[in-house]
């Protein structure tokens, strides 16, 4: 079913053609399973509508999938297991600034400053020209409490181990669910991602970090910092704070 719905997408090569398949995807999957649920025409036209492309600054518009293809859509998690993409919060941070962030907002980038940025990231009221919802979904701290000890946290740094991780919880009660996974990918674009993901820590040292800034982060993402080091058996990683200014 998946390659299906990809391979539909993959056939259009205008952004009409990404609006129909789009369309009838919604119609032949969602529609359908509103029927199966017992929905009524409204809730069935609400999902259609979530359903159908809306470009944010993304190269192609999201669509979501029927609740049998996408386990994180159920509501209660009954027979689910839940697995969370963990980073680390400094990556994180200098990753998007020296990359997306400054993409798509050239003529901002070129006036704003590192600190300035983290500081309106940690802001509890940010600039909206300088950082936009779609921006704080890539700097909000992932965790906003202790996690369950149930989730199972993915490293892209350590894929092997993460999928182990997963296999290891999927075999144990309740859910009881043994036997390997598929390997993670490891084709050209899959490792270009793990090479990333190596990079970004070199991006992380490549910014300053002024101690007092470090310390903010790690106040507001402690949760995600003490998460990094619960699984990775060690402290979390932390770049190295500016030399300290003489007083005049």
């Amino acid at each position: 079913a998946r390659r299906a719905i990809t391979a539909s997408f993959a056939d259009a090569r205008t952004a009409e053609d990404y609006s129909a398949a789009a369309d009838r995807f919604a119609r032949e999957w969602h529609e359908q399973e509103a029927v199966r649920l017992g929905c009524d025409a409204a809730a069935w036209h609400k999902t259609a509508n979530v359903a159908l492309p809306s470009v944010n600054r993304e190269e192609r518009p999201y669509v979501s999938v029927p609740l049998a293809l996408s386990p994180t859509c159920c509501r209660s998690g009954v027979g689910r297991l839940r697995v969370v993409m963990l980073r680390n919060p400094f990556v994180r941070i200098a990753s998007y600034f020296l990359g997306d962030w400054r993409r798509a907002k050239p003529g901002v980038a070129a006036e704003v400053s590192f600190e300035w940025f983290v500081e309106e990231a940690l802001s509890a009221q940010p600039n909206r020209s300088i950082l936009d919802p779609r921006d704080l979904r890539h700097v909000t701290p992932i965790l906003e409490a202790p996690p369950a000890p149930e989730w199972v946290f993915f490293r892209l740094e350590d894929a092997v181990g993460s999928v182990r991780r997963v296999e290891e919880a999927l075999c144990a009660p309740p859910l009881w669910r043994c036997g390997p996974l598929p390997a993670f990918p490891s084709g050209s674009s899959c490792s270009a991602k793990g090479r990333r993901a190596g990079g970004a820590y070199v991006r992380a040292l490549s910014v300053g970090w002024p101690a007092q800034l470090l310390r903010r982060v790690e106040e507001r993402y402690a949760f995600d910092l003490a998460t990094e080091a619960a699984v990775t058996g060690q402290p979390a990683f932390r770049p190295p704070a500016l030399p300290e200014k003489p007083p005049d």
